[in-house]
């Protein structure tokens, strides 16, 4: 029988291009750990790249983890290593959902998930990466580090330093200090703050840590370097062209880029050499080619390549119609999030109508898409119960095009350094009403033959993300009280209740002086600021019965249109 290692190296199409991880170089190891589930790569893209980066660019041996849902310790993909024994473990966090599975992974691993039972030098140092890096707060009791950005540049030099100071045995403060002065690198130890229980100030020290963006690595993949087990993704842009007030991508990741066709054909050209068959044109956000590149993409795949099939998986409507005519793969996402246009263009920022999405449905060629998966916000301002019902509808209207549904329905979550960072999210038990109306109401809609599937976040996703997003450095201590309680959905709530914090209705909201993630500089604050004053003003200008509710979303502030009666 074949162990783990055995079977994914089996399955496993490597990249020439990639550097050789299975050569062992003698030195420290990296390990780069996968908590999230990805079942096509096993390991996201952008984790692959950092490690690609770091085995180039650094003199230690690199290798990944991932999860597999067994209650076995996680071995090491390439050298069958056991990941405990990484001298660094870098850890993927792109949303705070996957905190569970992480902690249930340290503790397959034998690592202690406090840093403070975790003896330097002995244990893993572990470093967290991704999205949820930009909020540090809640990672600050698990983890060492933060890489606040793409690591293409700050994990090579991270590893370095550190393997120097291993072997002088640097005490911790002057390991930190060390660390600290690396571009991109958050270490929780620099920082200090005081909590009045009133006001929050950040009291050392001065300035910010810049996000680091994927354009200043030079010569970087825009691809994944192994799939599993023949499926690729090709990062076809980077960044977004739009800047959705709920959505963090193109703030975060500087100005949108595109590849170029003859580069997304050098890529696809590369895979089907390596015998890859399904290749995902997909970017940081979403696929938004320019028209008739997509087509023209397709067409020269179909002539030129032998196995790669070029695909996409979410696309705007007003992209759409440009890849109509080569469209063939069976299921699509869009993301309308609400039936409401006036919702969607003015508080999420989203410039969208219904009658796009619908036109570009009708275009779809028969046979060639048979599921479309939808993506749906609730807990957004301003929201009534005939926008819900108009998102029923719409559901409808998708039916008539295709014979399954899938509707992803999750809160709207607040992210730092976008114009809705101060919304205090829906609660679990509002969140569980939504679903349950939604539930209810696409019952009459579903002709025979054909399938709606609502499909919600796990309560304990809600509950960690919530928690997570409230604006308060005190969401750790919570968090960590939840873990050491049994890391479980009643865990987590007993924490809350400890604390005094009612998460039922809505998430409590208050940044008391400052954000938590005041030290994180991602160089779009003046327009985030700018189309959050649009958004407000656009929120006091909406009838009353869309302001009613407004203060419970936007606490601690003055609420748009909170002097007028509704």
């Amino acid at each position: 029988m074949r162990n783990g290692r055995e079977e994914f190296l089996s399955q496993a199409v490597i990249s020439p291009a990639c550097a050789p991880f299975w050569d062992s170089r003698g030195g420290g190891l990296a390990v780069f750990l996968e908590p999230d589930i990805y079942p096509a790569l096993g390991v996201a893209v952008g984790l692959q790249i950092v490690g690609h980066e770091t085995r180039l660019r650094s003199a230690w041996d690199v290798d990944f983890a991932a999860d597999d849902e067994s209650e076995a310790e996680p071995k090491t993909l390439f050298l069958g290593r056991r990941a405990a024994e990484a001298d660094i473990l870098g850890v993927t966090f792109a949303n705070f959902c996957v905190f569970p599975r992480f902690f249930r992974m340290m503790e397959r691993m034998g690592i202690p998930v406090l840093c403070r039972e975790r003896r330097l030098y002995d244990a893993p140092f572990v470093v967290a990466g991704g999205l949820a890096a930009v909020n540090p707060a809640p990672l600050e009791p698990f983890v060492d580090a933060m890489v606040v950005g793409e690591g293409g540049l700050a994990m090579p030099a991270l590893v370095e330093a550190f393997g120097k100071a291993k072997r002088s045995r640097m005490t911790r403060p002057a390991l930190e200090e060390s660390l600290g002065r690396i571009p991109g690198v958050y270490v929780p130890g620099l920082f200090r703050f005081e909590d009045d229980g009133d006001r929050l100030r950040r009291v050392r020290p001065e300035g910010a840590i810049a996000f680091q963006r994927l354009e200043d690595v030079p010569g970087t993949r825009r691809g994944s370097v192994f799939m599993k087990p023949h499926n690729g993704i090709a990062l076809a842009d980077y960044s977004c062209r739009h800047k959705c007030h709920f959505c963090l991508m193109s703030y975060a990741r500087g100005a949108y880029a595109y590849q170029g066709r003859e580069a997304i054909q050098s890529l696809l050209a590369e895979f089907d050499a390596i015998g890859a068959t399904t290749v995902t044109l997909s970017s940081a956000s979403i696929t938004n080619l320019p028209d008739g590149d997509f087509a023209e993409i397709v067409r020269w795949a179909a002539a030129g390549l032998k196995t790669v099939k070029p695909v996409i998986r979410s696309v705007r409507p007003d992209h759409l119609e440009g890849v109509l005519s080569a469209l063939d793969q069976g299921e699509l996402h869009l993301a309308p999030e609400t039936a409401s246009d006036v919702l969607r263009a003015r508080i999420l920022g989203k410039a969208l109508r219904n009658a796009q999405f619908v036109r570009a449905l009708s275009r779809v060629k028969p046979g060639t898409v048979n599921r479309v998966r939808l993506f749906r916000l609730v807990g957004i301002p301003g929201e009534t119960r005939d926008d819900r019902l108009a998102y029923v509808d719409f559901i409808g209207e998708t039916l008539k095009h295709v014979d399954s549904v899938q509707v992803n329905i999750n809160p709207l979550f607040p992210q730092p350094g976008t114009p809705l960072e101060s919304l205090a999210p829906i609660g679990l038990e509002t969140y569980r009403d939504y679903v349950r109306e939604m539930e209810r109401d696409v019952l009459g809609i579903c002709p025979t033959g054909k399938e709606v599937i609502v499909n919600p976040l796990p309560p304990l996703d809600v509950l960690i993300q919530g928690l997570a997003n409230t604006g308060d450095r005190r969401a750790a201590s919570i968090i960590q009280a939840g873990l050491l309680g049994g890391n479980t959905l009643e865990a987590y709530l007993a924490a809350c209740g400890a604390a005094g914090l009612d998460c039922a209705r809505f998430f409590p909201r208050g940044f008391r002086g400052l954000p938590p993630w005041s030290m994180i500089r991602l160089g779009t604050e003046d327009v985030a600021r700018r189309r959050r004053e649009r958004m407000m003003a656009a929120l006091e200008a909406m009838a009353p019965e869309r302001r009613r509710t407004l203060k419970d979303f936007f606490p601690g502030e003055a609420a748009p249109g909170r002097g007028e009666e509704g």
